[in-house]
């Protein structure tokens, strides 16, 4: 599940069996040698830039750092889906006075303009795209996920997803923001 060798998961918890574990049995996952963001040597690079067959585990081990701590600091929705190309963050910027990285993203002040608020939504998306034969937007939620709509328009129905999740399901349009994204965009 997590990418790990089985004896190094053997070792690093003394397991004496390894036929003998049982359910809600709590296991170490990293070998806890000062795995703290920014107190690890200063020789590491503020990116690592994914390279093909790469995944979290790999990338951890290299830099010594705990997993979690890379996908909180990148805000990964979906730690099995990294992007091959991306710059993924190495070093919290907030915590290292030495490092200038924006914690916003920078963007042309078009796309800033275009975006919409409806409710808890902000649209990305300036029209709508098909995507397997269905009308979508892009958008952000107040917790600041990545969301997909998918907007039904001769039955006013929305339905939504994560991206590389499966769709909720179909639900007739119900408050103010629903109808306004209707009416804007269908």
């Amino acid at each position: 599940m997590y990418s790990l060798d089985k004896n190094f998961i053997i070792k690093i918890n003394q397991i004496e069996n390894d036929n003998y574990i049982f359910i809600g049995q709590k296991l170490k996952l990293t070998n806890d040698i000062s795995n703290n963001l920014n107190k690890q040597d200063k020789n590491i690079p503020k990116y690592h830039k994914i390279l093909d067959g790469e995944n979290l585990t790999d990338i951890s081990n290299k830099y010594g750092l705990k997993i979690n701590d890379l996908i909180n600091l990148n805000n990964l929705d979906n730690p099995d889906n990294i992007e091959v190309g991306a710059n993924l963050l190495l070093i919290n910027p907030s915590e290292n006075i030495e490092q200038t990285i924006p914690a916003i993203p920078k963007m042309p002040n078009k796309d800033l303009l275009d975006r919409k608020q409806y409710g808890p939504l902000t649209v990305e998306s300036t029209k709508l795209e098909i995507v397997g034969g269905r009308k979508t937007l892009k958008v952000i939620n107040k917790n600041n996920t990545k969301l997909i709509l998918s907007l039904k328009c001769d039955t006013k129905k929305i339905d939504v997803r994560k991206k590389g999740r499966k769709w909720k399901g179909w639900m007739p349009v119900k408050e103010k923001f629903e109808e306004r994204l209707m009416n804007d965009f269908c």
